[in-house]
């Protein structure tokens, strides 16, 4: 079973961080993103996990949406969500 659409042969040309300790230099602001809401985290934290664990058109269920951060993230990747 394949559950994401990496192609490991060329992993240093993917859009994901391949270190084990992702060091996020600014938050993305882009977008819907915006730090208003005190809960959130930033978005490249579910956009790796999102790209390392799903597939496009995969179905995400966020039941913790808060101010949608995960959810702007699945649009952008072009995956469903529920929140």
């Amino acid at each position: 079973m394949k559950y994401n659409d990496l192609d490991l042969k060329n992993w240093q040309e993917l859009e994901i961080n391949t270190d084990s300790l992702w060091i996020i230099n600014q938050r993305d602001k882009s977008g819907k993103h915006k730090n208003v809401y005190h809960g959130n985290f930033i978005p490249q934290i579910p956009n790796q996990l999102i790209n390392r664990c799903t597939k496009k058109n995969d179905v995400i269920l966020e039941p913790f949406m808060g101010s949608g951060t995960t959810l702007f993230e699945c649009e952008k990747l072009n995956r469903k969500y529920i929140g």
